[in-house]
């Protein structure tokens, strides 16, 4: 990144070309588009690509070059595209650095920043550039859940210890606004062409979800009537709770009344970015469809007569990728909540603070406070009364102590049995310990 004399930024992303390495329809090209994607479990990796292309041939490690295919820009003072190039380029990586300590450079951190003075004015002036990028992406309505990832711990002897949070630092969100600003000006070069490519697209959220959404919301004492179906309008009520005990669920069930993003062949927009034209350029190394991206511009740069796939190619590649996308986070979930259920299983009878995050006729369900872990409530197992589902308060209520479990409460909650087949955590609560968090 490049600040230039009239205070404007030339800023380039430079991803690994490996589509280079990767010959189209080639038995590694057919495993790769079989796969669709690497798949992250909580202690392994099943990449998309053998090792030797992922970890070596196009892995930018520090001191020794490497083919890439870049995207120069050049951004106004205020973070706007005003021009844009393509190249083929072999790049020169100076230095391999973790997010910690980037952060911590950032923060001021004495002994990092004589250990890389040499970086240093650079890694301040793109942390400046990234904070101009991210205000004019949220100004036009970007949907920002800054919610924690779970993480988990082992003992040494590999076996489940206990769930901590991700961390979500600036440093982070530097790659991010820059990825997404890449991927936006691919997608906007490949559909003012009119070349035919892939797109990565969210849809506008079904009508009827929203208003459950809002009903539940009411419920809180807050009010979220959006007028249009624009993102904006999304993104001001995630703002307006920020903070509040009750945001981590709202913001999830707002998550769930959303559509799934998807692949497709046709341009319609990503809602949750509020981005006209976006696709996957950036992660060739573990996504599919970024790889169809980069020999679809490739052979665009070379001025090709004939595009890189067919349109009914790029449509088959988009359904598959989806599909495939869709396989890995489920097999992700699963081994992710068994590993869970081991966790659970170690503390049978200890007992958690937890939220209502769902009400059903049956029970509800609740997620642990701090440890990310759901868990069902039957009604079946609430002694002394006999509860019936209140839909217009989301509520279950004892018909004759009136005691009530609603959503969003907060109750202290103990752990009666686990079921590893099913991943299933089941809880008793603790009814004198029940509080309202509204």
């Amino acid at each position: 990144m490049e600040v230039l004399a009239n205070g404007t930024y030339q800023l380039g992303v430079h991803i690994a070309d490996v589509s280079h390495f990767v010959p189209l329809d080639s038995a590694m090209d057919l495993e790769a588009r079989y796969r669709g994607t690497s798949v992250y479990f909580p202690d392994r990796v099943l990449p998309m690509l053998p090792e030797k292309v992922s970890n070596h041939l196009c892995s930018l490690n520090p001191g020794v070059d490497r083919l890439a295919l870049s995207v120069i820009m050049h951004l106004s003072r205020t973070g706007e595209v005003l021009d844009y190039s393509f190249h083929k380029s072999v790049i020169h990586s100076k230095e391999r650095m973790t997010y910690e300590d980037v952060q911590r450079l950032l923060d001021g951190n004495l002994a990092l920043e004589r250990r890389y003075e040499h970086v240093l004015p650079h890694i301040r002036n793109i942390a400046r550039l990234a904070q101009i990028v991210q205000k004019r992406r949220n100004q036009r309505g970007a949907i920002d859940f800054d919610l924690p990832e779970p993480l988990l711990t082992y003992d040494e002897s590999g076996l489940v210890s206990g769930i901590t949070k991700s961390v979500r630092l600036f440093s982070h969100r530097i790659v991010e606004e820059f990825m997404i600003l890449a991927n936006e000006v691919v997608a906007g070069h490949l559909e003012e062409n009119d070349i035919p490519g892939i797109y990565r697209v969210h849809e506008e959220p079904d009508p009827m979800k929203v208003e459950e959404f809002s009903e539940i919301v009411k419920g809180f004492g807050l009010k979220f009537e959006p007028r249009t179906a624009e993102p904006v309008e999304f993104q001001k009520f995630v703002a307006s709770i920020e903070g509040r005990p009750e945001e981590r669920m709202l913001s999830y069930l707002m998550l769930r009344s959303f559509k799934q993003a998807k692949y497709s062949e046709e341009n319609i927009g990503h809602f949750g970015l509020s981005s006209d034209s976006y696709t996957h350029f950036t992660s060739p190394i573990r996504r599919y469809p970024d790889l169809v991206v980069h020999r679809i511009l490739k052979a665009a740069m070379a001025r090709r007569s004939q595009p890189a796939l067919s349109v009914a190619q790029l449509e088959a590649i988009a359904s598959e990728s989806s599909e495939r996308e869709r396989l890995a986070d489920q097999a992700e979930r699963e081994l992710f909540d068994w590993k869970k259920m081991l966790l659970m299983e170690q503390h049978l009878g200890d007992t958690f603070e937890a939220i209502i995050i769902a009400v059903w006729r049956d029970g509800f369900v609740v997620e642990l406070i701090d440890y990310f872990i759901e868990g069902f409530v039957p009604v079946a197992d609430i002694p002394d009364d006999y509860y019936q589902l209140d839909q217009s308060s989301h509520a279950l209520i004892g018909r004759r102590s009136k005691q009530r479990f609603r959503l969003g409460d907060r109750l202290t909650v103990q752990i009666a049995r686990v079921d590893k087949l099913l991943r299933r955590a089941y809880f008793v609560p603790l009814l004198a310990r029940k509080r309202s968090s509204r």
